[in-house]
């Protein structure tokens, strides 16, 4: 256990102070079950993601991540993949991750087990990231901060703002985000890409495209964000995709994104 914390620092030493530094941002970034990379965080942030996912579950008083991959160590935890090196970074960085970053990076936080056991952890855990977290204040208005982390999963929404509670976001989802539309905690609504039908429907059917451009117009109307999950590695997707406004792209070849989008955008 001690030599794979002392592998942990030199990886956070060594990776730290290239993060981010002059680095353009993917606005549509989504780097989607990041906690699969060779270099978790990282990777994405090279990549200039404006956002990662990671599947979360709470175990003896730990989160830990990624439950459903084998390959990922039992050792690995929330904290030291994530929430200390953004800590780290962020202390050293005038509190940025980019430096011509105008909008909070988004680090969602799939629960898949133990949402009681991870809301305590996180009330704990994120304590002194809190300086940096984006929330919202006593009169309900947004404040925009470096990060901003959403809970997503079954049943996240909340039944109270105390502590580090009130810096914790929620994601909605189709079948239930207009009843949650005035929650200013309620920071997106995420939908799979399949919700609206196989890649090749959506391509090549018009009403399947109006039906997304509706939904997506509906829910930015209400003032909510959209992402959509599970997007294959396919340019004429992601471009249909940035065409409909989307505002996150959950994507897991996120160089290939980067690339594309920096060539036609």
């Amino acid at each position: 256990m001690k030599q794979f914390y002392s592998y942990l620092f030199l990886l956070v030493i060594f990776y730290l102070p290239s993060i981010g530094q002059a680095q353009d941002v993917v606005y549509y970034g989504h780097s989607f079950r990041d906690y699969k990379r060779e270099s978790p965080l990282f990777d994405a942030l090279d990549a200039g993601m404006i956002s990662a996912s990671v599947d979360v579950y709470g175990r003896r008083n730990k989160v830990k991540i990624g439950r459903y991959t084998p390959h990922i160590k039992a050792s690995y935890r929330l904290s030291s993949l994530y929430l200390d090196p953004l800590l780290d970074y962020l202390e050293q960085n005038n509190g940025k991750i980019y430096p011509n970053q105008d909008q909070p990076f988004l680090l969602v936080l799939n629960i898949k087990s133990g949402k009681a056991k991870v809301i305590r952890e996180l009330s704990v855990r994120l304590q002194p990231l809190t300086p940096y977290m984006s929330y919202i204040d006593e009169s309900g208005n947004f404040v925009s901060k470096a990060i901003m982390v959403v809970i997503s999963g079954r049943h996240t929404f909340l039944s109270s703002k105390q502590g580090v509670q009130q810096y914790l976001f929620t994601d909605a989802h189709p079948n239930n985000w207009f009843e949650h539309k005035n929650n200013p905690y309620v920071a997106l609504v995420s939908a799979s890409l399949d919700d609206f039908g196989s890649v090749a429907e959506i391509k090549a059917n018009s009403r399947k495209k109006q039906k997304m451009l509706d939904w997506v117009e509906a829910v930015r109307n209400e003032g909510k964000k959209v992402r959509i999950t599970h997007v294959p590695n396919d340019p004429e997707l992601w471009d249909l995709l940035l065409n409909l406004s989307v505002d996150y792209i959950a994507v897991e070849a996120i160089d290939d994104f980067k690339e594309f989008t920096d060539f036609k955008y």
